[in-house]
This record gives C-alpha cells, structure tokens and sequence, in this order.
C-alpha cells in the first residue's frame, strides 16, 4: 500500500465545503478513482504546523493556498526544509498551485507575483515527452493564479 502524505496549506472557500469538502478530500476522491490501496496522511498547516517525519513519507502533495510563498508565513521555514528533506531522499513529490511554488523557492527557484496580474481560465501547457506521467503533447487545465516560479530550480524537469 502507497502513502501519501498530504499537507493542506490553505482551505476550500466556506460556501463550497459542503458541497466538495477540503482539499484533501478532493485530492483523495480524485485519485482514488484512478488507484486503489492509496492510505493518505494529512496535516493541516493552518491548525499548527506540526509536519511529518521524512522516514514517514513515501509521496508529498502540497496543496494551494490564499498566501504567496513570498508572504511572512509561521510554518513556510519548516514546509521548505521538509521539502529539501523529501527531495535530498528522492521520494515523488507534487505540489498544486501554491504547492509547485513552495516546492521551486525551496529548491532553489524564484517566485513573484506575474507582472500580468491574475491569470484566469484555460492555460494550455506545453508537456514534455517522456516524462512517465502524461503522454500528451499538450494539457490544458483551468488556472487562477498570480504568482509564478520565474527561475526554476536548479536541475529542475518539467512535464
């Protein structure tokens, strides 16, 4: 049985937790769908910031949150030096919105608020092949985000 661990950085607006529950309970639903016998581990940063052993981690997702990673956050030193943890031992990790931005800073990479402003709606990316995730030339996702990673970390792959 695969673990994952998940570390809920920001919280589903209150009008739609009824209807489709916390982050985690989405990333849970979503990829139960596709695999069977995934345990999942939680921690929610914003109720402290106790965080998991990285002997205790055999897959990281960091979910999105209202804050930048720029902001004075009280648990974002301790989330970057798990990350560096996770990454030095090599275990898959993901992070989603916030989560890929937390994950490039801790690396080493450089993120800011797009110069652009928010970026809404339908962003095609394009895939890089091989990757052993997505076979896909191209993905198209729905965006809403204002910050970017400008410096990707170094050594650091895309899909």
């Amino acid at each position: 049985m695969t673990k994952l661990t998940i570390l809920e950085a920001g919280e589903v607006p209150q009008q739609f937790r009824g209807r489709f529950g916390s982050m985690p309970d989405m990333f849970e639903v979503m990829i139960s769908r596709h695999r069977e016998g995934v345990e999942f581990e939680v921690f929610k940063l914003l109720d402290g910031y106790d965080l998991p052993d990285v002997h205790d981690v055999q897959a990281l997702l960091v979910t999105g949150s209202s804050f930048g990673v720029y902001d004075d956050i009280p648990w974002k030193a301790p989330v970057e030096s798990l990350i560096r943890a996770v990454h030095a031992r090599n275990i898959p990790m993901v992070g989603v919105c916030f989560g890929h931005q937390i994950i490039a800073q801790a690396l080493g990479g450089t993120v800011r608020k797009a110069d652009r402003g928010w970026g809404l709606g339908r962003h095609v990316y394009d895939v890089h092949p091989g990757n052993g995730l997505i076979d896909a030339p191209q993905l198209a996702i729905a965006c809403s985000h204002q910050d970017q990673v400008l410096t990707p970390p170094p050594d650091a792959t895309t899909i």
